[in-house]
């Protein structure tokens, strides 16, 4: 276990019975790191997160775990045990109780990030025009793209806020501007309006989930390696500060 374990380690949660990889759970995974790898075998995460908020955890809950190890995602079930406060730092032991498994769905990692993005919705209005720029290949040449910034992305989706509320069920054009490789990238990309609500404590703007649709492999595996060169980069500054 030593071997895959590493201190600092990235760790996403979700309860036992929650499947990750669908959309409709991405808000209800917690984000820690691995703080201790104790003696007994157990455990210490530091207290998990969810939109920067803390999350209390209470003994005999069962949750998945997912921990990430540079490109590698491995996962196995622990039960909480104790949550605890190590000098200023809230934190809660755990135990496995299944063994560390390599995990292959790394598309829908989701990564909390703040970056620009445009998006436009599709209506009946403009119907015909998206037909058009998509024969000519030219959908950032429409008329109508509004800002938005993100709050998370994964290989499967993406949240952001704007300032107007979208159709849920409606479809909608996101671009945004990736570095891969040490090359900007556009990407556009056709999504899904999987809900879209008024944030909670500012009233002015409003919270949406776009599931993508309809886009190649290559595309997500792009994205999906610019989402993790960025967690890698945040973990290497944080273990510089450490």
């Amino acid at each position: 276990m030593e071997k895959i374990l590493k201190l600092g380690m990235h760790v996403e949660m979700i309860k036992k019975g929650l499947a990750p990889d669908a959309l409709e759970n991405m808000d209800k995974k917690y984000v820690s790191s691995l703080h201790e790898i104790l003696s007994d075998g157990t455990l210490v995460l530091t207290n998990p997160t969810i939109r920067a908020r803390l999350v209390p955890l209470h003994k005999g809950e069962r949750y998945d775990g997912y921990f990430f190890l540079r490109d590698k995602i491995y996962t196995a079930g622990f039960v909480v045990e104790k949550p605890f406060i190590e000098g200023n730092v809230r934190v809660v032991r755990v135990r496995l109780i299944s063994d560390l498994m390599k995990y292959e769905r790394r598309q829908f990692f989701r990564f909390e990030t703040t970056m620009d993005i445009r998006y436009l919705l599709l209506t009946a209005e403009n119907t015909a025009e998206f037909k058009e720029a998509v024969k000519k290949n030219n959908l950032l040449q429409m008329q109508g793209f509004k800002g938005g910034t993100t709050m998370d992305i994964s290989g499967g989706g993406i949240r952001f806020y704007s300032k107007e509320l979208l159709s849920e069920g409606g479809m909608t054009i996101v671009h945004m501007e990736v570095e891969v490789e040490g090359q900007k990238k556009n990407h556009t990309f056709l999504g899904k309006v999987l809900y879209s609500e008024r944030h909670r404590d500012n009233r002015d703007i409003y919270i949406h989930r776009i599931q993508f649709v309809d886009y190649k492999q290559d595309i997500r595996e792009e994205l999906v390696q610019y989402i993790f060169k960025c967690q890698r980069d945040r973990l290497k500054k944080q273990n510089s500060l450490n």
